[in-house]
């Protein structure tokens, strides 16, 4: 067995071959971005800017992970366990783990502490709310960006944002898009 550190928590060393699949779902993952979101913060204060993508991994896969990792692997075992009814692997873990996109999780954070005055981009988007696309040699799938300055939220970033575009026009879009 391997015991998570002080945590009381065994996981099982089950082996696994080719056939028999790794179980891993969204509410133990959800325990290990939570913690990743914490250990995020953690890195923005201390360093007083955002934290790149290489320094966050160094503290989820570097040698010794984040006291904020091994208390989200912790929550989502627990989760695992009853939701499976045993604890995950190692293997079942590091899948888990690797499950968890660092730069999503990071793009969520600066996103949640948008605020007045803050430049921002965004996918354009046309008048039936499709994404238009622009059109370059080889690659004819690139989203289209716009970029302006945060001048109102009436509601905070999940409600309603007045935007001053660059060109100088104002718009209101929601924080999903």
């Amino acid at each position: 067995m391997t015991h998570w550190s002080g945590s009381g928590i065994s996981v099982a060393e089950r082996d696994h071959d080719n056939s028999t699949a790794m179980l891993w779902g969204y509410p133990a993952a959800t325990m290990i971005e939570a913690g990743i979101q914490r250990l995020i913060a953690r890195l923005d204060t201390a360093l007083r800017r955002y934290p790149t993508l290489a320094e966050i991994d160094e503290y989820i896969y570097g040698g010794a992970p984040a006291p904020e990792i091994t208390a989200g692997i912790i929550y989502a075992a627990n989760v695992f366990r009853r939701d499976v009814g045993c604890y995950p692997t190692p293997a079942e873990v590091l899948a888990g783990l690797l499950l968890i996109d660092t730069e999503i999780a990071l793009f969520t954070f600066v996103a949640n502490e948008i605020r007045v005055g803050d430049r921002v981009m965004w996918a354009e988007r046309d008048d039936n709310g499709e994404f238009p696309c622009a059109t370059r040699e080889d690659d004819d799938d690139l989203l289209v960006f716009a970029y302006g300055t945060v001048t109102a939220q009436p509601d905070g970033w999940n409600g309603k944002n007045t935007i001053t575009r660059d060109d100088g026009r104002t718009l209101t879009i929601a924080e999903s898009g």
